[in-house]
């Protein structure tokens, strides 16, 4: 499966995941505009990065204007912001993402802080979660291939099923 992680970073943080999710499951790497449709259709899966302000996600943009190509594709989010997935501000910022997306892609809110405290909360293991999902879609993708059985299609944190 050819991978590709796609971010935009204002502070530093998303950019670090970013590219620390890029080197473990071994994707290339870009900014949101340097992707060119064409890269993105020739990735398989995308995932998505974007630091959360103030309940706004240059994701969300990102998103509608590439949905066209990217509906057919396995779609990760990553959301990275100060505000805990579980405050109603991140559901607010994650209702943004339309309907018809939210239910096709998988979605992960990953923590992050502004000043001296950020190299406290931005660390390496918290992308353990989005990493193991992406690796496992890698490894039913290669068992599909050679077994050719149908998979069960993932469930966001959010109840929402990719179709």
């Amino acid at each position: 499966m050819k991978k590709l992680v796609v971010y935009k970073s204002f502070f530093g943080a998303t950019k670090s995941y970013a590219t620390w999710i890029s080197e473990a499951i071994n994707a290339s790497l870009l900014d949101f505009w340097k992707a060119s449709r064409k890269i993105i259709a020739d990735n398989d899966l995308i995932v998505i990065c974007s630091g959360t302000y103030v309940g706004w996600m240059p994701l969300v943009q990102y998103l509608k204007a590439n949905w066209d190509i990217l509906g057919d594709k396995k779609v990760v989010i990553v959301a990275v912001g100060a505000v805990p997935e579980s405050s109603l501000d991140s559901k607010r910022t994650y209702e943004k993402i339309p309907d018809e997306i939210r239910r096709s892609v998988r979605y992960f809110k990953l923590q992050s802080v502004l000043g001296p405290a950020r190299n406290a909360i931005v660390k390496k293991k918290n992308i353990k979660e989005v990493v193991e999902y992406i690796k496992k879609l890698d490894t039913k993708k290669s068992a599909n291939r050679s077994l050719k059985k149908p998979t069960r299609k993932p469930r966001s944190k959010h109840g929402y099923s990719k179709t």
